[in-house]
């Protein structure tokens, strides 16, 4: 795909015409942004932000300010994302109603449901519900049934955030039936990773690992990077509520690693905290932990805490052998959500 997108590059510059360009370096963008490149994704999003403020093309501004909320979304940038989103808010006005632009869902949807969730993360839940709620009235006003699927699912997440299940998994339930019905199958393991976080979250542990370990499978079957280092982590985190200790540290370890490889610094906060290793005392923590916990800190989020079984990089308090049906000791861990 880069390469057709390098050969209309070319192209786009021959014909001439920075509108053209522009757009080039919008799907590029989104090139980027699915191959886990988020420097690169960002550098090509403020490329057609600056042909577009240059000849006044408000759509190419839009559609880049709506790509540049997600692929901030992964880094610790929290608030540039809510401006991002604002930005592309604005330049649509009345036209928000029931036009894509040529995306996929809304972009008014796609920016109040990214902005929604920046606002769980900065700790503002009852914003951050008012604007995922809005999202899916906007949604089924426009009878859109994927932007009805973004929005259900970003307003789930919220819920997620907030350790909310009951509302969350009604959402998720929803945006997944929508889904099949739809075949929208990149959304498939995307909603099935937030709704198995929901089913551990609520006492369904076995249920929520299964959803889980299958959103894992399918997003590493298409490579999928923007989400798959989060399932990961959530994986990790779900095998660590029921007790599968090995399995959830073999598996956040493979979380961070795919952090650490596509510049994912908040959800690599999150594995530091599902390891154990930024726990005070750890015998693990490392000046890496302490560095990726300051510059989440650093953003204002908001931890939401979950009971679980824990740590797994153990302190002098936690170092005692455990036979496999033993439920290790219970602590809580502050985990920073960040998703696709």
């Amino acid at each position: 795909m880069l390469e057709s997108l390098r050969a209309a590059e070319r192209l786009a510059e021959r014909l001439g015409g920075q509108s053209r360009l522009g757009r080039v370096h919008a799907y590029m963008a989104h090139c980027f942004w699915w191959a886990g490149e988020p420097a690169r994704a960002v550098e090509s999003c403020q490329r057609s932000l600056a042909i577009a403020a240059e000849s006044g093309d408000s759509g190419l501004a839009m559609v880049s300010n709506v790509r540049l909320d997600r692929h901030r979304l992964r880094s610790v940038a929290i608030v540039k994302v809510v401006q991002a989103c604002h930005a592309a808010l604005d330049i649509l006005g009345t036209e928000s109603i029931g036009n894509v632009f040529g995306l996929a869902a809304m972009p008014s949807v796609v920016s109040l449901s990214f902005m929604g969730r920046c606002q769980a993360l900065l700790g503002d839940f009852r914003v951050g519900v008012e604007t995922g709620k809005h999202a899916g009235k906007l949604a089924e006003q426009a009878e859109h049934p994927y932007s009805m699927v973004i929005a259900y699912w970003a307003l789930g997440d919220i819920y997620v955030t907030q350790g909310r299940c009951e509302p969350a998994i009604g959402l998720l339930e929803q945006a997944a039936r929508m889904c099949s019905a739809g075949k929208f199958a990149l959304m498939v393991p995307i909603v099935d990773r937030h709704l198995g976080e929901a089913y551990c979250l609520s006492g369904r542990g076995d249920e929520g690992v299964r959803l889980l370990e299958a959103a894992v499978q399918d997003l590493a079957a298409v490579q999928f990077m923007p989400a798959l280092p989060g399932a990961y982590a959530s994986l990790g985190e779900g095998y660590l509520m029921v007790g599968r200790l090995e399995e959830a540290r073999r598996t956040a370890e493979r979380a961070r690693e795919l952090c650490i490889a596509h510049e994912q610094a908040a959800t690599e906060a999150a594995v530091v905290r599902i390891l154990g290793a930024g726990r005070p005392g750890s015998v693990e923590s490392t000046g890496r932990d302490e560095g990726v916990l300051r510059r989440s800190l650093g953003t204002g989020t908001r931890a939401r805490e979950s009971t679980v079984d824990g740590p797994l990089c153990p302190g002098p308090e936690s170092s005692r052998a455990r036979g496999p049906g033993t439920r290790a000791r219970r602590w809580n861990i502050s985990v920073w959500r960040c998703r696709c």
